[in-house]
């Protein structure tokens, strides 16, 4: 290209706009040698980008999700619910994690339940399941208020223990608490405290919060309610340096800051028995 460029200007330079035969012909020459160069470029480098290029993705969730943010929780559920039926394939563990504490901020029993029946059918657990996918999927039921479908707790608490079992790196204090969150369900409540208590000193607010939540819970179920408010209040304290709504850290963290809501909230009703 650039000779081409060189021959254009010389003849511009020295021979005004008029142009011999022989300098058409070098001109042509040397852009067809760049040509060549370039298509072979092109052939080399770029075609096989753009044939192996996925398409860009729109998550059909979207406006769900910004009806979350605005704080439009059943018209989101109902947006949810139609790409359920729709395009179920394009919902993901982390969308049904994220969409059961809508759920459960609605109080929604049935429409939680059968949520979660169809997480646990469209993700069932396999060797290769990715550990993430694993703890969404049963966090999704055990976060909600209450839950109590044994068939469900059962099948929550292995898919969480897979995951503890099989993750690694930044992800496991959150495997952690969920595990802790599947135990206490079952109302196994010494081993739900041993695996929180691995979690409930992490910087990250949004696990620290959800952790001391359920930690507050476990310790109050054993009997002991001046430790366990005491957690509580620290719970409290973690939840206050969550993402606000209305800011644009909110927009990508609402489902953590929903979850501990609730989590905190349940501790909360707890300890006024």
């Amino acid at each position: 290209l650039n000779e081409g460029i060189h021959i254009l200007r010389m003849n511009s330079v020295n021979y005004g706009v008029v142009w011999t035969t022989r300098h058409k012909t070098d001109l042509i020459n040397g852009v067809s040698r760049t040509m060549k160069q370039l298509v072979a470029l092109f052939l080399a480098l770029i075609l096989p980008q753009i044939a192996f290029a996925q398409p860009a993705l729109i998550d059909p969730l979207a406006p769900a999700k910004q009806l979350v943010v605005e704080g439009q929780y059943a018209e989101a559920i109902a947006a949810f619910e139609r790409v359920r039926v729709q395009e179920p394939k394009a919902i993901t563990p982390l969308d049904g994690d994220m969409f059961g504490a809508v759920y459960g901020i609605l109080k929604d029993k049935d429409g939680h339940l059968l949520h979660c029946r169809w997480l646990f059918k469209r993700f069932p657990l396999k060797d290769d399941t990715r550990v993430e996918d694993a703890e969404r999927t049963a966090k999704a039921y055990v976060m909600f208020p209450g839950a109590s479908n044994k068939r469900l707790l059962r099948k929550a608490q292995e898919y969480t223990q897979y995951a503890v079992e099989k993750g690694k790196g930044g992800f496991l204090p959150w495997f952690y608490v969920a595990h802790g969150m599947s135990e206490y369900r079952l109302e196994h409540y010494s081993e739900a405290s041993a695996w929180l208590r691995r979690s409930i000193h992490e910087e990250d607010p949004n696990v620290r919060s959800l952790a001391l939540a359920y930690q507050a819970m476990s310790i109050y179920q054993r009997g002991y309610p001046d430790k366990a408010k005491g957690l509580l209040s620290e719970a409290q304290k973690a939840f206050g340096k969550l993402a606000k709504p209305g800011t644009r850290e909110y927009t990508h963290q609402w489902s953590n800051v929903l979850t501990a809501k609730l989590a905190i909230e349940e501790a909360t009703e707890l300890m006024k028995q």
